[in-house]
Parts: C-alpha cells; structure tokens; sequence
C-alpha cells in the first residue's frame, strides 16, 4: 500500500469513528454495524435545529470541538494524559451499550477503552473486566481521570487546549492555569512560560 492509499484508508476509517460518535451522541443504535441512513438524517437534521437554538456560538464550537476530540481519542490520536484531562466528555457504560473497538467509556470514575468490537449480549462491566495490560478481557483501563495534578502534555490546539483553574505536573512541579490566550479561553502555553502559576504548598 502506498502513502496515497495509506492515508484515503485512515482518513475513511477516521470518518466512520467519527459518525460512530455522532451516531451514539444522536442517539442512534446500529442494526448489525449499520445505521438507517433516513434515521441519521433525521436525528442530524433535528440536532442541527438545537444547536441552532444555541445563541451562544462559542457552546456551539465546544460541542462541535467535542465530538471531534472524542473521534480522535478514539482513533487513538491522544496519549492518555490528555485523554484523561476531558473525561467529562465520554459517555457512562450501561448494560445495554454496543460498540466498535477503540470506544472509550467510563465506568466508576475511570475511563476504558473497548479492545473490540462490543454487541448485545457481549457488554461486560468494564471496571470488572479489565486487566491491567487488557490481554484476556473486552476493557483496557486509561489514566485516572480523578488524579488532581495530571501531567501535563502539549496541546494541539483549541481541541484539547487548557482552561482557567486546569491544574497540571509539569517539569517536577505543580502548575495551576490563571492566564489565556487573546480568545479569552484556552491556554496552550508549557507551564512556566505562559498563563500558568506554580502552586508551591
């Protein structure tokens, strides 16, 4: 396989993660690993219609940054750390969940990332079904999104970008977040250089 084909492959495989987020964002349950093209249409048309009720455009540019840093977090485009700094952003495990390998959910204030493909009858609990290499079960554990002082880790822009209060470990040292860029929102500055305060206890 060449480059060109390479990369048409990983961008159409980035393009199903991402409907397979919108899809469960939407709503919508797949029959055998499709969704009814009418039904996406409609769940899409009428979720454009709430967003558009949104008068805030800086809520509608989050949501929009949401679910593209879930799609990538999911293609395995985020290290850990990073995942973990926004796990406010994946959706709890239930009983009845399904999906697609590489899925990330959370489950007892922990995320877990689906090792494959996940359909009814095969759900197990993830915060039970996890080892800590993941050989053997349906679960790998990511990070702790409840650790206070995560490490830091560079952002890549406005999708994962910190924001006032964020606390980060950076070089040996606690850094808290009390400075933004000119947007007034995100900080991707390395602490010590920008926008960060060394919290010193």
């Amino acid at each position: 396989m060449d480059i060109k084909e390479h990369s048409r492959a990983e961008a159409s495989r980035l393009g199903q993660v991402i409907l397979g987020v919108m899809d469960a964002q939407l709503g919508l349950e797949s029959d055998g690993g499709k969704v009814n093209m009418a039904a996406r249409a409609e769940a899409a048309r009428k979720q454009h219609k709430r967003m558009s009720e949104v008068s805030d455009e800086s809520q509608r540019g989050h949501y929009v940054a949401s679910v593209v840093f879930v799609a990538l977090a999911q293609a395995e485009q985020f290290d850990d750390v990073t995942i973990t700094e926004h796990s406010g952003l994946f959706p709890a495990w239930d009983e009845h969940w399904t999906g697609a390998r590489g899925a990330i959910l959370q489950d007892e204030g922990s995320l877990y990332r689906a090792l494959h493909d996940i359909g009814p009858g095969q759900n197990a609990k993830p915060s039970e079904n996890a080892g800590p290499s993941g050989i053997g079960s349906l679960w790998k554990k990511i990070g702790n999104p409840a650790e206070e002082w995560p490490e830091w880790s560079p952002p890549i822009g406005a999708l994962d970008a910190y924001t006032m209060g964020d606390k980060v470990t950076h070089n040996g040292k606690r850094w808290v977040c009390t400075g933004v860029g000119g947007d007034g929102v995100w900080n991707v500055w390395e602490p010590g250089v920008y926008g960060w305060t060394e919290q010193l206890d």
